[in-house]
């Protein structure tokens, strides 16, 4: 470990969050989960995070979806920005990146991407957490000599899963030619550390970047940072940096001394909030339990957290997740049956909780044509939804 991590959460043994199980009576693996902040850097992350071949899902329906609504205006204003030779080339370091391919590809750019079965010698299916595990710098040498070096390389949500930055980091500048550019995109944590919210934190993500500390990080990997923007959504917030390996002026620097110590009050503030936070949440789950049936909607890693984190399994009665793959498992650690949204036909007098992404909160309501709001009453595990237990209490 840094020595210059300093704890912020200790949230104690946790599971998983993609370990389903089928049997109720089966025990899950627990592990450490513990959250720390650099003191040098700002940067807030785990504290010995658990080993990432734990992390490979043991379900092959597993899946996970990143925002994509700003990649449309991203990819035009890139192209006619930065890339100005004639058929740029253009890469991708994981599945991820395919999108944002597909989309240089109807502009006219050549493409390729990094094969995980031929490239990194991983199995059909590998995630990002085994990608970033296998790119080392001497396959990346041997993946440019077969595909070319590219003009930019998109690197979307994959960083904040990285292990050996320095490896990995070193690798990715082997991929790109001497004047080409990377593309890093990240969560922005922001929003989460400003609303308390400690469903943020999850085994998969080992960094949790604010614009300042992303900015940081790569100019102390010895990157340029030529652009750094923040692209908004309800939820989460996503941060984009465009990058070179070359002696290009940074953005400035500055307020170097004032915005490290503001991401070090930030980080002090959400460590110092959990314990008040989770008596809150398990007394109002318990008083509300008390008076009403209360179940989850969404069974994601954010549920798992909610749960677990503030130990709400005795309060709530199950998890909603229409999912088919997930239909007849239990959640991870808690227990909980994850049933199908028809179950609440048959309900009365309950609160039900979204635990899904704010964004389709309201397609859930249209698609239960007012149902659920006429028998029972909702709620939300985030901040940032109109229905937020929290701000609503």
């Amino acid at each position: 470990m840094n020595n210059h991590v300093k704890l912020l959460i200790d949230f104690g043994l946790q599971p998983i969050s993609n370990r389903y199980t089928a049997d109720p009576n089966q025990k899950n693996e627990l592990y450490p989960l513990r959250l720390g902040q650099c003191q040098k850097s700002g940067i807030i992350q785990l504290i010995n995070p658990v080993d990432q071949k734990e992390l490979v899902p043991r379900h092959d329906w597993i899946s996970y979806n990143e925002p994509e609504g700003h990649l449309d205006d991203l990819v035009a204003r890139l192209f006619s920005l930065y890339l100005t030779k004639k058929k740029p080339i253009i890469g991708g370091v994981s599945f991820k990146d395919d999108s944002t391919l597909r989309r240089f590809e109807k502009i006219g750019c050549k493409t390729w991407s990094i094969d995980p079965i031929r490239d990194l010698k991983l199995s059909k299916g590998a995630g990002v957490e085994s990608v970033q595990s296998a790119l080392n710098p001497i396959n990346a040498k041997q993946i440019a000599n077969q595909n070319g070096k590219v003009d930019l390389l998109v690197v979307r949500h994959i960083l904040e899963h990285v292990y050996k930055q320095d490896v990995f980091l070193e690798a990715l500048k082997l991929l790109v030619a001497e004047d080409g550019y990377i593309l890093f995109e990240v969560p922005d944590s922001s929003n989460q550390l400003s609303n308390i919210d400690y469903t943020m934190v999850w085994e998969e993500h080992l960094f949790y970047y604010t614009d300042y500390t992303l900015k940081s990080s790569l100019q102390n990997f010895g990157f340029n940072v030529v652009e750094l923007e923040t692209i908004p959504y309800q939820f989460e917030n996503s941060l984009v940096a465009l990058v070179k390996n070359d002696d290009i002026k940074s953005l400035d620097n500055s307020s170097e001394d004032y915005l490290l110590n503001e991401a070090l009050l930030q980080g002090k503030n959400y460590g110092e909030k959990f314990k008040s936070t989770k008596n809150f949440i398990i007394k109002s789950f318990k008083e509300e339990s008390d008076k009403q049936e209360i179940m989850l909607f969404g069974g994601g890693h954010h549920a798992n957290a909610f749960i677990n984190y503030f130990s709400l399994e005795d309060s709530i009665s199950c998890v909603i997740d229409d999912d088919p793959n997930k239909q007849n498992l239990f959640m991870p650690k808690s227990k909980l049956p994850i049933k199908e949204s028809t179950v609440l036909l048959n309900k009365e007098n309950f609160l039900l909780v979204f635990s899904l992404m704010p964004e389709h909160e309201e397609k859930i309501l249209q698609k239960h044509s007012g149902f659920l709001e006429k028998k029972g009453q909702l709620s939300s595990i985030f901040s940032s939804s109109k229905y937020s237990f929290i701000k609503n209490k």
